[in-house]
Order: structure tokens, then C-alpha cells, then sequence
């Protein structure tokens, strides 16, 4: 069959790249960098979340109905203090944060234990292959933040003598791979208390870790640095 004259090579090379994409999800299935899908991510309702070994999470967490149970300092205590309990047990590094009164927001990163194709690295020259063996639950950045919202949830409706939802199902994450990206996600994190009116004033914030980085202040919660 003779191949149709009116194919402009434009769409000729849109048509290749199709099936190079698609090839692409055959051999790793995970297609494109989460970077890449990440709207339509934040769109699809069972996205899957990307465990790249060494990638940095954002990732963000709401209370349910949007309750504002924040408000209360005691809540931010609770939270931070199960917070870090996790953090040892599962070896995570929690290089961010920021408690708004209905949200909060991360930077981890898992811990490292099953062997990926390439050398991890927090900011590694091009793009790295998923690890071809998986992960273990502790580097799954779905079985962190279940057990996270699970043991938070159970304490601060504790602490509130309340019962029923204090999460909302799903969380949003995003993977970050380059030192331009994490420095942009944590900005983000830092002016949220004043871009939502809480302050006007990031200094005077409690529960952000600007504190950390601008005041080395480490009292309210013990952040992790990245290692350059």
C-alpha cells in the first residue's frame, strides 16, 4: 500500500514520536517523568504515585471539609510531634514544611535502600530509571503518608475529643529531581502563610521551616539539610 502523499513530514514526525511514547510505557511503565505528567496528575483521580530512588517529594496534605483545625497551636504540636516519631521509624528526611490551617506542606525524601539502574542522587545529571525491583513500603511515598495521616488523624481527634474524618483521601505529590525545582518548591512553601493572609511577616510564622533555613532556629522542628 503506497504511503499517502498529503502526509506532511510534520505530522509524519508528530506520528513517530507517538509510538516512541508508547514503546516507551511497554518497557518501563511509568512513560514519562512525573515532572512531565504532573497535570495531568493533579487532574486524574487514580493517578499512580512515582517512587524514583533519591527523588525529593512536594507533596501536600488537606483536612477534611477543609476544617481549619490548625487554627488551635496545640494541634501543630501534635502533628509535628507524631510527625517526627515517623520520620525515625521510617527513615525519611522531612527537608521542608509549612502548617496552613486547613493544609500542610512537604519536602521529603524516603530513605534509600533497594538498589535502582542508576546511582542515586538528589540532583543527578539527566533523567534516572525507576528502580526495576521496586521498592520497599518504607521508600513508597504512599505507605509514608498513609501511616502519617493515620497516626496524626488518631491523635489530634484524640487531643480534640472528637471522632471521624480529619484527612482527606488523596494527597497531591509531586517528584523533584533537579536543585532548580526543590529551590522553587520550597519559596512556594515558604511565603504560603503570607500569600493566605495568615502574616505579613514570614518571621513572625511559627510552623514554617523558614525558621530553619533563615533563622537556623531548629526548636519548634528539627528539619534535614540537603548535602551538597
Amino acid at each position: 500500500m503506497n504511503r499517502d502523499p498529503a502526509l506532511s513530514s510534520e505530522r509524519a514526525g508528530f506520528c513517530n514520536y507517538g509510538i516512541f511514547l508508547v514503546k516507551l510505557r511497554y518497557k518501563t511503565k511509568t512513560c514519562l517523568r512525573p515532572s512531565v505528567n504532573s497535570g495531568l496528575r493533579q487532574a486524574g483521580k487514580n493517578m499512580r504515585k512515582f517512587n524514583f530512588p533519591g527523588d525529593i517529594h512536594f507533596v501536600t496534605i488537606r483536612t477534611f471539609n477543609n476544617i481549619p483545625f490548625f487554627k488551635a497551636e496545640s494541634c501543630c504540636k501534635v502533628f509535628l510531634e507524631i510527625l517526627d516519631k515517623l520520620r525515625v521509624e521510617l527513615k525519611f528526611e522531612v527537608l521542608g514544611y509549612c502548617i496552613m490551617l486547613d493544609h500542610v506542606h512537604f519536602l521529603i525524601q524516603p530513605r534509600i535502600i533497594s538498589q535502582p539502574r542508576v546511582s542515586p542522587n538528589s540532583f543527578g545529571e539527566g533523567s534516572q530509571a525507576p528502580n526495576e525491583f521496586g521498592v520497599t513500603q518504607k521508600e513508597d511515598i504512599s505507605y509514608i503518608f498513609k501511616r502519617i495521616k493515620g497516626a496524626t488523624a488518631r491523635e489530634i481527634n484524640k487531643h480534640l475529643k472528637r471522632q471521624g474524618n480529619f484527612w482527606k483521601h488523596r494527597f497531591y505529590d509531586f517528584n523533584i529531581y533537579t536543585r532548580k525545582k526543590f529551590d522553587e518548591k520550597l519559596k512556594y512553601i515558604h511565603k504560603n502563610p503570607i500569600k493566605h493572609g495568615l502574616v505579613e511577616d514570614i518571621s513572625t510564622y511559627k510552623y514554617c521551616s523558614w525558621r530553619n533555613y533563615e533563622l537556623n532556629d531548629q526548636s519548634i522542628f528539627r528539619i534535614n539539610y540537603l548535602e551538597y
